[in-house]
């Protein structure tokens, strides 16, 4: 029926791939379908002259995603129209009443050619149809046998990216690439479906191929050294980061492997695979990495890993000798490159930076094949502007990889260590001014190095904020003016006092009253860091914030009086984050379920602000400049990055959507409100979208 190949189907002139994920009309333009569209139209022309239930359609459309009829409905209406079908008059599609729908257009036995209406098939195409005849004639899933793994070598550090050549272009963002067991196949997470999937693509220059697809965003992917197995990261139905595996040629939808699991990857036999579990919130840190197995069975939990109040993501990956490299920030989120050795069971540190108070950034560290050398991502002072580098276990310097300025990430080698790809952008940080009545957006900073949390002054005209060091521009626009200086990273998090204009940061372990007119810099408390005293709100010499313990229940947020030294604690365990000019009220959340608060500077007593008799919920509620609103965020569970910002009277009442914001720089989901009303956030942007570049100069002769 469909000829000598299952991937291609022609009917009435029309012309559906399955391998491209394209489907061309009878003038040889291609046609836009949207992915549940193909997957409904692939599932009915593989059954034509059959029919299909709705119930079974759904399943197989979206297998993950317990749906109505209804969205059903609206994919087979939307199919009908770009192939011009009639309902009542069906050539393609037909409802059979009671049962589901059919596929009635006859499809022509004709085999897949050069002639293709669309694209050109590159070189590697013809590659790929033979896996998918071999896949056939096999009868079975691809086996190692099947991969052609040249005799491997022992690579030392590699050498320089000179000859690096781009593999990857397109309107989209394209990250997280891993290999193929012989390198010539990519698989890499792209959003040019519209949310980010997995897809594969021959290199250099081979066509992609959507692999994943449904709702929910997938990342991470991790391929297999042996097989055409790839591990990746994606929630379930109920929102839990969990691990799935898909086979490379799509011949199988995805399936469950591990639930509540993060940054799986492969070890190199091909069968276990490394990952995380646990939960960061601002109590605590417990995250842990885990061996599992494609075999089943239950994961192993690695013990020993060290507990650090730090929230970097540990992003493991494992060697044939069982030896796992691994991220650990000591504070906050910036990491250093840590090695777990299997042999002995001892933890040791890999990378230091020249700054006692931050890590290096480190972040996806990958095996050479020599088990000793790994290649990671680091910046020690900003970590939009990353490098690559590599280290070896047994005892030698970092050296940089990479050179130039901008974002080097992701990096994966292949498993004879031959060829590197990597990911790579070029970051830009913008400050943006919001109209909430218009939704127009302006940028008022832009600046190639990281910057977070901007706040506003009392007056509603000056921006204070962090990155290398605490410095302020005005609201309306200009140059920013630098008010601190010191080893980059040691001023953190300032906070305007909202009965004058002094503002209070953090510097090294204690906490700091800075004039921003006279320069003038005290240190009023000393032991005082952010990893332990937290959201941090001031007015006159009066102090709230949170205080963190390692164990539950035992966190407190208090009011701090800087004239007398009493520190009181608040009824509820709240996330102060504005007070009044007066004084009096103090504005939050509570800790835990997001309720939006109101707490009195007296009693120390909290109530919530409600809708009728619920409480609104939201994060990081601000005074308008009247403060008689409030304004407040809500994150967006399908956009990671993105959010609401929202709005409702002091008094409660009915809340309301005002825009949506995003992306947000990293570490920051922060907002502040000017005197105008208009909301200033920081952006995450990039010149260009990310892209992924391949190199092949890694080989070098073998050690002897």
């Amino acid at each position: 029926m469909t000829g000598t190949n299952d991937s291609v189907f022609v009917f009435r002139g029309y012309r559906l791939d399955a391998w491209q994920r394209r489907l061309w009309g009878p003038d040889g333009e291609p046609l836009t379908l949207r992915p549940k569209e193909f997957e409904a139209l692939l599932v009915l022309v593989r059954r034509a002259g059959s029919p299909v239930s709705k119930s079974e359609l759904m399943s197989m459309v979206w297998p993950d995603t317990v749906v109505e009829e209804n969205n059903l409905n609206q994919v087979i209406s939307k199919l009908r129209q770009t192939l011009g079908d009639d309902r009542n008059d069906p050539v393609f599609i037909a409802t059979i009443t009671g049962r589901g729908y059919q596929f009635v257009a006859a499809i022509e036995d004709r085999a897949p050619d050069d002639d293709n209406p669309g694209e050109k098939s590159a070189p590697s195409r013809k590659w790929w149809w033979g896996a998918a005849a071999a896949v056939v004639v096999a009868g079975a899933a691809l086996s190692s046998s099947f991969w052609p793994v040249p005799d491997l070598v022992v690579p030392t550090a590699p050498s320089s990216l000179e000859d690096a050549e781009l593999v990857t272009e397109s309107l989209a963002s394209n990250s997280m690439p891993t290999l193929s067991p012989d390198g010539t196949i990519m698989a890499f997470v792209s959003d040019r479906s519209g949310t980010s999937q997995i897809w594969i693509k021959g290199l250099p220059n081979g066509n992609a191929v959507q692999l994943t697809d449904g709702p929910l965003p997938a990342d991470s992917p991790s391929w297999s050294p042996v097989s055409d197995a790839i591990l990746f990261r994606r929630q379930t139905a109920d929102g839990v980061w969990s691990i799935w595996l898909v086979d490379a040629l799509g011949t199988k939808p995805p399936r469950l492997i591990i639930k509540d699991g993060n940054y799986p990857r492969f070890a190199p036999d091909g069968r276990s695979f490394v990952f995380t579990r646990g939960y960061f919130d601002l109590n605590r840190v417990r995250r842990h990495i885990y061996i599992g197995n494609l075999d089943g069975g239950e994961p192993r939990r690695v013990d020993g890993v060290p507990e650090t109040p730090g929230f970097a993501d540990l992003m493991p990956a494992i060697n044939a000798n069982g030896d796992i490299a691994f991220v650990l920030a000591e504070e906050g989120p910036s990491g250093d490159l840590w090695l777990y050795e299997a042999a002995t069971g001892e933890f040791r540190v890999l990378t230091r930076s020249s700054n006692d108070f931050a890590g290096v950034w480190a972040r996806s560290p990958v095996w050479l094949p020599d088990n000793q050398t790994i290649i990671y991502t680091a910046s020690s002072d900003d970590p939009a502007n990353s490098s690559l580098w590599s280290v070896n276990t047994r005892g030698s310097d970092p050296v940089r990889v990479s050179t130039g300025v901008g974002g080097y990430a992701e990096p994966a080698v292949s498993r004879d260590g031959s060829r590197l790809v990597y990911s790579y952008a070029q970051p830009l940080f913008r400050l943006v001014r919001t109209d909430p009545s218009t939704g127009e957006h302006r940028t008022i900073h832009e600046s190639r190095a990281a910057f977070a949390l901007p706040a506003v002054s009392r007056d509603g005209k000056t921006i204070v904020m962090f990155g290398e060091s605490v410095s302020t521009v005005p609201v309306d626009g200009g140059q920013p003016t630098q008010l601190t200086f010191g080893p980059a990273g040691q001023a953190t998090l300032p906070a305007w006092s909202r009965s004058d204009d002094t503002i209070y940061y953090y510097r090294g372990r204690s906490l700091h009253r800075l004039d921003p007119e006279t320069g003038e810099d005290v240190q009023i408390l000393e032991d005082f860091h952010w990893s332990k005293q937290n959201w941090l709100a001031v007015h006159d010499n009066k102090l709230a914030y949170r205080i963190r313990s390692r164990w539950p229940g035992r966190a407190r947020s208090v009011s701090h009086d800087l004239d007398s030294g009493e520190v009181l604690k608040f009824d509820d365990d709240i996330l102060a984050t504005d007070w009044s000019r007066n004084g009096k009220t103090l504005l939050g959340r509570r800790f835990g379920d997001y309720g939006l608060l109101l707490c009195d500077a007296e009693t120390l007593a909290c109530t919530p602000i409600l809708n009728g008799e619920e409480e609104i919920g939201g994060a990081m509620p601000r005074w308008s400049h009247d403060e008689e609103r409030v304004f407040f965020r809500r994150a967006l569970q399908d956009k990671p990055g993105h959010a609401e910002i929202w709005i409702v009277s002091r008094d409660g009442g009915q809340e309301e959507r005002l825009f949506e914001l995003g992306p947000y720089a990293p570490l920051s989901f922060f907002f502040s409100v000017a005197h105008d009303d208009t909301i200033i956030w920081p952006q995450i942007g990039s010149r260009g979208n990310p892209e992924i570049w391949m190199t092949s100069d890694l080989r070098v002769p073998a050690e002897r």
